[in-house]
């Protein structure tokens, strides 16, 4: 009977200590894919805002794993304006396991002017810890004035050099002046970084 005894508390001791290896692998391979990175002074992982992409890594570990790019001809001048001249405008854009993260807008020299944090994108932060998917109630509580609205789908408020935005179908009102104008369930849609904002 003694030996039946201590054949099971060994078999038990050697259950015990697999699954609390099982769980801390488990652990680290959970940490592993839940890196965050925050934009600092206009700067994510290898981008930064104001200097070339020519040289841009094909990747980058947590941020992006590959990324494409696009040029196109884009008008310099108010809409409707026939002889505003056409810049050559390069765009960008970063994926994570197959999905858009993020988007960045270079001019004609190739230096990156625009950045655009997009769905998914919400280990990305800004330096007051705003992200795609935060509260857009939290948001109206530390900037509850200057929201805009451009009739484009989305109002917005800006911050130093950042700018968030809140889809219209989290909105009671265009114009939000109060938490009771954003649904319950609102959400910070987009947030964009400009060199310059309101050129």
């Amino acid at each position: 009977m003694k030996k039946l005894q201590v054949l099971f508390f060994a078999l038990a001791a050697i259950l015990f200590i697999g699954s609390a290896q099982t769980a801390m692998a488990q652990a680290r391979t959970a940490g592993q894919g839940s890196r965050t990175f925050t934009i600092t002074n206009g700067k994510l992982g290898p981008v930064q805002i104001g200097k070339s992409m020519r040289s841009i890594p094909s990747s980058f570990a947590g941020l992006y794993d590959r990324y494409k790019k696009e040029t196109f001809d884009f008008s310099d001048g108010d809409i409707g304006d026939e002889d505003a001249p056409t810049v050559k405008v390069t765009e960008y854009s970063f994926f994570k396991n197959g999905k858009n993260i993020f988007n960045v807008t270079t001019d004609e020299k190739l230096v990156a002017n625009k950045l655009e944090l997009k769905s998914g994108s919400s280990f990305i932060k800004t330096p007051e810890g705003f992200y795609v998917g935060y509260s857009a109630r939290e948001l109206f509580k530390k900037h509850p004035r200057n929201w805009d609205n451009a009739y484009e789908g989305e109002a917005w408020v800006d911050s130093g050099k950042f700018r968030y935005c809140v889809n219209d179908r989290f909105l009671t009102t265009e114009y939000p002046t109060a938490i009771s104008h954003f649904r319950q369930n609102a959400k910070i849609t987009t947030i964009y970084y400009f060199m310059n904002l309101g050129e």
